[in-house]
């Protein structure tokens, strides 16, 4: 026993004279030093279906390596803060690289459907007037097609007022 704690403190002694501090861990594919994170998203905070309205984010790599491979940032229509396969996509936003603390900005022009659409995914839509605000949920995925090992800052949701259609009234 005395000779392998002789061994391994040698074995760390040489490791520590190469510099080596810490394990290197294994190359999974996916980019150890990269980390996009959606740092802002804004939007109107009124939209009415139909008409075009801007919106704009922001995406810092807050890691310590470039991005370097292709990603897309995706931009959703939901009824809640929750990323999920009901949710329809409005928009898509390619980039090819990223450094070091650098960010991007983009800001593009999208609309809703003119078309009514649910209040809640359980709702049927609505089709006549008069008009009120439903609350729902633009969400930016950045990274989609990216492989990096933290992805819990890569998707960024906030609250708008859709002014839908309010369904008729029973007699």
């Amino acid at each position: 026993m005395k000779t392998f704690l002789v061994l391994l403190l040698a074995l760390a002694i040489a490791l520590l004279s190469l510099g080596v501090t810490q394990p290197v861990a294994a190359d999974d594919g996916k980019s150890p030093g990269a980390d996009l994170a959606v740092v802002s998203l804004k939007a109107p905070y009124v939209v009415v279906p139909g008409q075009s309205f801007t919106v704009a984010w922001t995406v810092t790599n807050k890691g310590t390596q470039r991005a370097w491979q292709g990603w897309a940032d995706e931009l959703y229509l939901s009824t809640d803060p929750i990323l999920d396969a009901s949710d329809s996509l409005l928009a898509t936003h390619t980039h090819d690289e990223l450094g070091e603390g650098a960010s991007y900005s983009p800001s593009i022009q999208v609309s809703l459907p003119s078309t009514s659409f649910p209040l809640s995914k359980s709702d049927p839509p609505v089709i006549t007037p008069p008009y009120f605000p439903a609350v729902q949920y633009l969400i930016l995925h950045t990274g989609c097609g990216y492989s990096e090992q933290n992805t819990a800052n890569n998707i960024y949701a906030v609250a708008i007022k859709v002014k839908t259609l309010m369904a008729p009234q029973s007699p």
